[in-house]
């Protein structure tokens, strides 16, 4: 290594970024990462990252995965939330549908042809809300398993969400709360 790298600093003029050798930060064991070239170097630098192991709940752990074939359709009008929703469930292995609205909703199970095995349906949307979109989803295809979600614990009272005898899950929600609540959507008969 030169002494203008190995001191930290380039010396201005003495050294372009096309004379820079890789540099490679052996740790743990881990692959090299390569990272791709953002300026015309001879080589990529390459060099080793530490991994930290991956951060699970015991009860993450021991719940058993569902089936492949287990795919449930989030609808929700806020794009972070439904996001949120969709990367939970699919890191357990669920396969995800995602929709922003009644309209959409609607459209995807109609493609699906009976295929859903559940739809997670926020409360308070714009347009139709989401208990009137579970109605009509019960309408097209009887015994659809439905589970509403909201932030707003009284518009969901106000749409007389827990006297349906449908799985509520307030937000906000942890990770273990939410698959949880959906175990128990999928479970009801």
């Amino acid at each position: 290594m030169s002494p203008s790298l190995r001191s930290g600093k380039l010396r201005e003029g003495k050294q372009s970024p096309k004379s820079l050798r890789a540099a490679t930060l052996k740790s743990a064991g881990c692959p090299p990462l390569t990272l791709p070239r953002l300026w015309p170097v001879s080589r990529a630098l390459s060099f080793s990252v530490p991994h930290p192991p991956a951060l699970a709940s015991a009860t993450t752990l021991n719940r058993p995965r569902p089936s492949d074939a287990t795919t449930i359709l989030v609808v929700d009008d806020e794009r972070v939330s439904r996001r949120l929703a969709s990367r939970i469930f699919s890191e357990q292995g669920y396969r995800l549908l995602e929709a922003d609205g009644a309209v959409e909703a609607l459209e995807v199970l109609s493609q699906a042809q009976g295929r859903v095995d559940l739809v997670v349906l926020d409360v308070v949307m714009p347009g139709c809300n989401g208990v009137e979109l579970g109605q009509r989803v019960q309408q097209l295809w009887p015994g659809q398993r439905i589970m509403y979600m909201s932030a707003h614990p009284a518009e969901a009272v106000k749409q007389g969400v827990p006297a349906q005898g449908v799985p509520y899950l307030p937000k906000p929600y942890t990770h273990d709360e939410a698959l949880a609540k959906v175990r128990e959507a999928l479970d009801a008969a």
